[in-house]
């Protein structure tokens, strides 16, 4: 073969590397999750990086991510304008690279074992740091995409999602340990000790499945979920004179999207003009359903109602006499209401919260959103995690973004919490990925979960993170309304994490 060709074949094995770590990103997307593609992913990155020089390392693999995030995959994930989007993306990106380039830079200077610690360290030091973003969290997290392997996912309960971002990193270099040119032995030793982590790994996740919490008992729920959507059409309408319809699957950052929220902006801020009382009716319309749904459930034997995030739209000055009605709705059923509300308070701000209210007719807690999801303007809460001891454990309430955030949901898990509710509010791009995110805090703290939502998927689980029932929100009977009933268990689990 001559040297052209040779240099020719290089090219095209390098080309083939990158094409198939991008192809492996793909298909590792929030939208479409194959667990398999994330681990490969390294490994054809890995491969990749370690043959050609640091800085084109750096390009090439820069701009095969901008091309993946930028594709269909990740379209509609993150609910910004375009060119916000773009900028994000490119700066995540290039960021991306930096534990590939610590590899590259720092393995071939180490013997053995040690040379496939790079990768794994730096990509988990990475993820830890990413998930004090106060934009994003741990929402991004590689760990997520194994979701569906429970066994593995037991391991959060030791030490959070940090394992599994390392075993999979760690992975990509021990393939590549044995794919290059070293001593049989030693590349047997390495496999051997990889091989010596994840088999009890596994063991262990396997170990806890089997396993059952303390006592047998369990508490009827209920997570109720409307659209709002008609808000906003009703808000277009009376603005611009032009009748809309909102698709429940739309992409939150559309122009279309952003040219009806604009509208909304103008009610926000006149929300009591005459010309807006088509408005105030779809909002009274859609507190009133909720209501309805949850006295149906309550009739039905439920015990703990949860709202969605943000579900009822409410007035400051209309906010006392809204919760007396949640409070004789509660003490006639004897049943603990989370109401998820938007009130409209009197300076033109809002308030993302819930209202939780007790069989006693008492209102029990008062919280707001703590976490905020880019670009919401609602006013930002305390921080600190409502708790509510119960006939039925130890119950806590946060709002969906909140839940992407391990450090702040770990004081329910060191206070105790059985049962933690998290109203939300989601889109079809990131569903399922974010009831899955919830869920692997209940498997870190050890509490069940109950979460209702809007535009995703509701879900009930244990603390070991299997599903105790589940309800798409885009595929219901009665179109916009989805209700999820499930036996929660009333006792949760101390875990190490």
């Amino acid at each position: 073969m001559t040297r052209s060709n040779s240099h020719w074949r290089s090219y095209g094995l390098l080309a083939l590397w990158l094409s198939l770590a991008a192809l492996c990103s793909f298909l590792s997307s929030p939208k479409w999750t194959i667990p398999l593609a994330a681990w490969l992913g390294v490994v054809f990155l890995v491969r990749f990086v370690r043959q050609v020089s640091p800085l084109q390392g750096v390009i090439w693999t820069s701009l095969a991510s901008i091309v993946v995030t930028l594709s269909p995959a990740f379209q509609g994930v993150f609910p910004a304008p375009a060119i916000e989007f773009v900028i994000t993306m490119v700066i995540a990106s290039v960021i991306s690279t930096l534990p590939y380039l610590a590899d590259r830079l720092i393995s071939p200077k180490i013997r053995g074992l040690a040379s496939t610690l790079v990768l794994p360290v730096a990509a988990t030091t990475l993820d830890y740091l990413s998930s004090f973003n106060s934009s994003f969290g741990t929402f991004p997290s590689i760990a997520y995409t194994q979701f569906d392997n429970l066994a593995l996912m037991q391991v959060t309960s030791l030490a959070g999602i940090w394992p599994i971002t390392f075993l999979i990193s760690w992975f990509g270099t021990v393939v590549n340990f044995v794919w290059e040119d070293h001593p049989a032995k030693l590349q047997l030793r390495v496999v051997t000790v990889y091989a010596s982590i994840v088999v009890p790994v596994f063991l262990f996740g396997s170990w806890r499945l089997a396993g059952t919490a303390d006592g047998d008992s369990s508490v009827r729920a209920a997570a109720i979920a409307t659209s709002t959507l008609s808000i906003l059409e009703t808000t277009y309408e009376v603005d611009s004179g032009e009748a809309v319809s909102i698709p429940l699957d739309v992409a939150q950052n559309s122009p279309f999207v952003q040219r009806v929220l604009s509208s909304s902006q103008n009610f926000y801020a006149d929300s009591q003009a005459e010309r807006y009382a088509p408005v105030r009716a779809v909002i009274a319309e859609i507190n009133d359903e909720l209501f309805t749904l949850a006295e149906q459930e309550a009739q039905a034997g439920a015990q703990i109602i949860s709202w969605s995030e943000a579900n009822a739209f409410v007035f400051a000055a209309n906010e006392e006499a809204f919760v007396a009605r949640a409070q004789n709705l509660a003490q006639t059923y004897g049943v603990y209401l989370m109401m998820g509300i938007l009130t409209y308070t009197e300076d033109n701000t809002r308030e993302n919260k819930i209202i939780a209210v007790t069989p006693r007719g008492e209102v029990a807690f008062e919280y707001l959103k703590s976490k905020l999801a880019p670009g919401e303007t609602s006013v930002q809460g305390t921080g600190v995690i409502p708790i509510l001891d119960t006939e039925f454990g130890r119950v806590a309430s946060t709002i969906c973004w909140d839940m992407d955030f391990p450090s702040f949901i770990r004081q329910a898990g060191r206070q105790g919490v059985d049962i933690m509710l998290a109203p939300s509010g989601d889109w079809q791009a990131i569903s399922p990925w974010h009831s899955r995110v919830a869920m692997v805090r209940a498997i870190e703290n050890g509490f069940s979960l109950l979460r209702p939502v809007r535009h995703g998927l509701l879900v009930a689980s244990d603390w070991r993170g299997a599903s105790l029932g589940q309800v798409n929100f885009f595929n219901t009977p009665q179109v916009g309304e989805a209700v999820l009933v499930s036996n929660i268990p009333t006792k949760g689990v101390r875990t190490l994490y």
